[in-house]
């Protein structure tokens, strides 16, 4: 009898482990900017880009989602291949040397604290799929000079329609969102430095 039922437990474990765990799923930011190369024109003033600030809610590593008008969601199997505050700031800081030719976008805000720099800073509330189909992109974004004096305070607000369901459809939108948010900055850079 104890051999059946030893037997038995064997199996149940056995049958216990072989249920599958869903699978875990990283996801970069596509860039549709080619690498640039080439060296620094040094007739154009740097705008040092810090990294971005994120919401608390925005800070973990799994994608974040509005499932109702009060509940939110950050995936456990759909995360970030690497920190979403990083590859933010590389994708902001390249897209903006391409759109605009007054400043030369830089991202070593750590290696450029002595330069007297013009700084580009850049704050994101939600940046989230939404129950409504979208993705959605919220913040404001600051033109600091290298006084310290802030000469622009710009909010934005995008809301990029999913083509279809799913994780990676989410995050092509968002890096819609971010292509038509360096879009905007870039035209206002171009409007006060024509």
């Amino acid at each position: 009898m104890k051999k059946w039922m030893g037997l038995g437990l064997a199996l149940l474990l056995a049958g216990c482990s072989s249920v599958s765990q869903p699978s875990m799923r990283s996801y970069v930011l596509p860039s549709n900017i080619a690498a640039l190369s080439g060296a620094v024109n040094a007739t154009r003033p740097l705008l040092v880009v810090p990294p971005v600030v994120l919401s608390p809610l925005l800070s973990g590593n799994g994608l974040v989602y509005q499932t109702s008008p009060t509940e939110v969601m950050q995936a456990q199997h759909n995360v970030w291949a690497e920190s979403i505050g990083s590859q933010l700031t590389q994708m902001i800081t390249g897209q903006l040397r391409v759109k605009q030719q007054y400043y030369w976008t830089t991202d070593l805000a750590a290696k450029m604290t002595s330069v007297n720099a013009s700084r580009l800073v850049i704050k994101f509330t939600h940046f989230n799929g939404k129950f409504t189909g979208v993705a959605q992109l919220t913040g404001e974004w600051l033109l600091v000079s290298s006084k310290g004096q802030v000469n622009v305070i710009h909010p934005f607000s995008f809301n990029v329609p999913l083509a279809k369901d799913g994780y990676p459809a989410l995050v092509v939108a968002l890096a819609q969102g971010v292509d038509r948010l360096t879009t905007e900055i870039a035209t206002s850079l171009s409007l006060r430095y024509p």
